[in-house]
């Protein structure tokens, strides 16, 4: 299941990238983590757990406070998955 999820992610990033290089017009060799500061826009998958957030917010009308949670929830995971790949998070 883990490989699936990772393989789907990295060509959605991939894609990502592709788009962000366009919009920004910067050398192909700038990291993908500067492209998104450039263009501020999140990475596409925690993008895409932000927008099922809000989603959840609309139908079900959750409060704002657990909407905010769901959001620092988000960045969170994003910061976290980051630290995993560089190898500096012992779980």
């Amino acid at each position: 299941m883990d490989d699936w999820f990772e393989t789907t992610r990295k060509k959605i990033m991939s894609g990502q990238r592709a788009l962000l290089i366009a919009v920004s017009a910067v050398y192909r060799s700038t990291s993908t983590d500067a492209l998104q500061v450039i263009t501020g826009l999140l990475p596409l998958d925690l993008q895409t757990l932000w927008e099922g957030n809000r989603q959840e917010h609309r139908i079900n009308n959750i409060t704002l406070e657990a909407q905010t949670e769901l959001q620092e929830i988000t960045i969170m995971a994003g910061q976290m998955d980051k630290i995993k790949k560089r190898g500096t998070c012992q779980e």
